[in-house]
């Protein structure tokens, strides 16, 4: 729920008001006792590199964890 809040509808917003991409879904792992090791928020670009541009000054505005990483998939 934080997640959602706190990274994915901030970042749909953004991509979506620079027209680069949007939020296309997103998960939480936790570790067998409970504890997040990593979140995710999966993104359709239709401009990789505006998006990841977007993305990172995003995260940097909302506090993102030290060491988050963007990682690129192509389909």
């Amino acid at each position: 729920m934080e997640r959602g809040e706190k990274y994915d509808d901030p970042i749909c917003e953004a991509l979506e008001d620079a027209g680069v991409g949007y939020v296309d879904g997103g998960g939480t792992k936790l570790s067998n006792d409970g504890v997040i090791e990593y979140c995710y928020v999966d993104v359709e670009a239709e401009d990789v590199n505006g998006s990841t541009e977007v993305i990172r000054r995003l995260l940097a505005s909302v506090g993102a964890p030290s060491g988050s990483t963007i990682a690129i998939l192509r389909r």
